[in-house]
């Protein structure tokens, strides 16, 4: 069970650092759209800025849920 956890952790962490690079690209989109004046690149930004930070946080709470959840069963 304990190899279970760790591909889960493991999954987890990949997923959050991919939200988490998400953000970080999406804030330049952002930033080049303010630079030039462009309000369709600044929106475009802040929603993947804040799909990012959904996948980041949604990937960490169930991948803490789901190994929570194994370590409860007992055999």
């Amino acid at each position: 069970m304990s190899e279970v956890q760790k591909i889960i952790t493991a999954i987890g962490a990949i997923i959050t650092v991919v939200g988490l690079i998400s953000i970080l690209i999406n804030f330049n989109t952002m930033r080049k759209g303010l630079s030039y004046d462009r309000p369709e690149e600044v929106d475009k930004g802040v929603s993947g800025m804040l799909m990012g930070g959904i996948i980041a946080g949604g990937a960490a709470a169930i991948a803490a849920a789901a190994v929570a959840a194994l370590s409860l069963i007992q055999f």
